[in-house]
């Protein structure tokens, strides 16, 4: 969660610094190549053959599901702030839940459901609770200048009637 939180807030500085989303994205898969080989190197087995028996399902996931997932992502954060788009890519879960149960049939327990949820109304109140209270605020302030604008016009009527000495 930490590394995931570091990436929105790097990806929306940088990205906004750039404005070169796709070379940002190149970037981003260079630098987890650079740090993920030497670690697979020296930790797992590597088997060719099995490889390039999985590689149509490894092209899928690399290209498809991380390549442009994560394209999509940084092009997207181009035009909202890093906690706005945590916000929305904390709803992957609630809707690849939402999806696998209407579209493969999957079963989700009671306590999926509370989750979903769960991580649904904290969306919700991430995103409606400030701006509902940003609007009472405005109604404060636009009643407070409508307040200030009937005592000025008193003022003003004030001095009109008086008379000149």
């Amino acid at each position: 969660a930490v590394f995931w939180a570091v990436q929105i807030l790097l990806i929306g500085r940088f990205g906004q610094q750039s404005r070169l989303p796709v070379t940002l994205t190149v970037v981003q898969f260079a630098v987890t190549v650079l740090l993920a080989v030497p670690v697979m190197l020296a930790f797992e087995r590597v088997d060719l053959y099995a490889a390039l028996l999985a590689s149509p399902e490894i092209l899928f996931s690399g290209v498809v599901a991380g390549g442009l997932a994560f394209t999509f992502q940084t092009v997207g954060q181009q035009h909202t702030t890093a906690p706005q788009a945590a916000i929305f890519l904390s709803s992957e879960a609630l809707f690849a839940a939402f999806f696998g149960v209407l579209i493969q049939g999957d079963s989700l327990p009671l306590i999926g459901w509370l989750g979903c949820a769960l991580i649904f109304c904290a969306i919700l109140s991430t995103e409606l609770v400030p701006a509902l209270l940003k609007g009472s605020g405005a109604e404060h302030e636009s009643r407070a200048r409508d307040d200030k604008g009937k005592a000025d016009d008193v003022v003003e009527r004030d001095r009109l009637l008086e008379p000149d000495n």
